[in-house]
């Protein structure tokens, strides 16, 4: 066949394949929108006057002053930002990737969802908004000063301390039972302490619900995990282990292993209440009915309330001198990609071509980068970022 005829050469090109276009919709989806979490959103959030949607940058930003990073995990990244409008301390949970899809969405809302589940305690922090912007998922709840996994290694956790600090956890946990709910994912990480002291149940990203979720759970963490959670869904009595190893490395300050022999050791009727035996009589005998072997010989988070109030009951309260701070954290590239940036550096004077021979004791001048100057500046109080000396031909 002549070259010229063939039609393989002179056919049009494939077509190129079509794009999912609900796919492309969901991209589209970048606007800011408010969730409906309580009656006190619209007045937080709505009423905010530093946003305009016609000005670059995101609400967050705009609307608050981002502060230190306060903690992070998997899903997030807990950042301290102050009202702007108001002046109040808030805590902020941004997600670390945006909405893939409409199930992806709906998995990442699960923790907000959770949290509407959940009367207002004491004990469990206090949510206050939460909106969508860019396909990423922000929910502003009160600002606690540190986690109790921090607290408790500072100056301030004294033993009555420890005892009300149990309390306030066993609490919190028995409240959210009560609601059908199972948080799964109970540690010392996942409780936060108010600058008074009060201890708050926190993360509800991997609770369970067995009407609900059925066969699709997350086992916790493996340092807090129970023997009968490892091939069963998660139980009451599955939560009321992980309170009670939790209560037992913040009455210690052990380091727990994920696994191995001590793993295996720890979960052996006896062994953690013989430890605190000698670390913290007071709390053995209540530690060691939550964390046996046998599900059904537990403790329910009733008792432990119970038995912990009796134990309180004999200490009071101390009230905490807040001198200690907790170690700070940088910010990590994804918050700091959406902050504004600073403004470019201001040139004070365009330095000349070829300095004069005669004035060149006295010249200076500055660059955005550094200073340039000569030995006679460089002996002034200035105190330049980059000191160069300047040199001339004869």
């Amino acid at each position: 066949m002549d070259v010229d005829q063939n039609p393989l050469l002179f056919s049009a090109p494939p077509a190129l394949p079509a794009r999912n276009p609900y796919r492309d919709r969901y991209r589209d989806v970048s606007t800011l929108q408010f969730l409906k979490t309580g009656d006190n959103t619209e007045e937080i959030l709505n009423n905010s006057a530093h946003y305009n949607p016609e000005e670059p940058g995101c609400y967050l930003s705009k609307c608050f002053h981002i502060g230190a990073v306060l903690g992070g995990g998997s899903f997030g990244v807990v950042i301290e930002a102050v009202c702007k409008t108001t002046g109040r301390r808030f805590a902020v949970k941004r997600s670390k990737e945006a909405f893939r899809t409409p199930s992806d969405r709906h998995f990442k809302m699960k923790e907000l969802r959770r949290f509407e589940m959940i009367t207002p305690h004491p004990n469990i922090l206090e949510l206050h908004g939460a909106w969508q912007e860019d396909r990423h998922l922000h929910i502003l709840t009160e600002f606690c000063v540190s986690p109790l996994s921090v607290f408790c290694r500072s100056p301030m956790f004294t033993k009555a301390v420890l005892f009300h600090c149990s309390l306030d956890v066993t609490t919190a946990v028995d409240h959210v039972h009560k609601h059908g709910l199972i948080h799964v994912d109970i540690k010392p990480e996942n409780v936060l302490v108010t600058r008074e002291g009060l201890c708050k149940l926190a993360d509800f990203g991997a609770s369970y619900i067995p009407q609900e979720d059925k066969d699709i759970w997350d086992d916790g963490d493996c340092r807090y995990l129970s023997h009968d959670l490892m091939n069963n869904c998660p139980t009451v009595m599955s939560d009321v282990f992980s309170l009670g190893i939790t209560l037992f490395e913040v009455a210690t300050q052990w380091t727990l292993p994920k696994n191995g022999e001590q793993w295996s050791a720890l979960r052996t009727d006896g062994c953690i209440e013989g430890i605190l035996k000698e670390r913290c009589p007071e709390m053995a005998e209540i530690v060691g009915a939550a964390v046996r072997d046998d599900p059904n010989a537990r403790a329910s988070t009733t008792q432990l309330v119970e038995a912990l109030r009796r134990l309180c009951s004999f200490h009071e309260r101390p009230q905490l001198n807040w001198e200690w701070e907790p170690p700070q954290m940088p910010l990590p590239p994804a918050v700091r990609a959406i902050l504004p940036r600073p403004p470019p550096p201001t040139i004070l004077a365009t330095p000349p071509s070829t300095p004069p021979r005669e004035n060149a004791a006295d010249f200076v001048y500055e660059t955005p980068d550094y200073f340039i100057l000569t030995p006679r500046a460089v002996q002034s109080e200035r105190k330049p970022v980059r000191p160069l000396r300047l040199k001339f031909d004869d």
